[in-house]
């Protein structure tokens, strides 16, 4: 695996062991923000290792779309859907990240 494609590879790993440890301290916000950015990177870590030079989009879609590409039996999964609510509260719904991630959060709320 090339140099770039390494470091790419590594800081997944790194941000997969952190979303394990949010998870496992109930912080689930932080949990699905960070697996969603393991994903993203390892992603790129596959890419750089097929040649590319230049990545700039953090769309789990494109860069499914660009691994398939190379192998059709790569899929996108559960970290399709958009992690902006696992960031930052909605404006329309009043919701806080924290809420959007902790069922028990929701339902206290309720």
């Amino acid at each position: 695996m090339p140099g770039h494609a390494r470091a790419w590879f590594e800081q997944a790993e790194a941000d997969l062991r952190a979303a394990e440890l949010s998870a496992s301290g109930g912080v689930n916000e932080w949990a699905c923000f960070q697996a969603q950015q393991a994903g993203e990177q390892a992603l790129k870590a596959l890419l750089y290792g097929r040649g590319f030079t230049s990545i700039i989009t953090h769309s789990l879609r494109r860069l499914v779309r660009e691994c398939e590409a190379f192998d059709g039996s790569f899929r996108l999964a559960i970290l399709t859907a958009s992690t902006k609510k696992h960031r930052r509260p909605a404006t329309t719904r009043r919701e806080t990240p924290k809420r959007a991630c902790d069922p028990l959060a929701r339902s206290s709320s309720a």
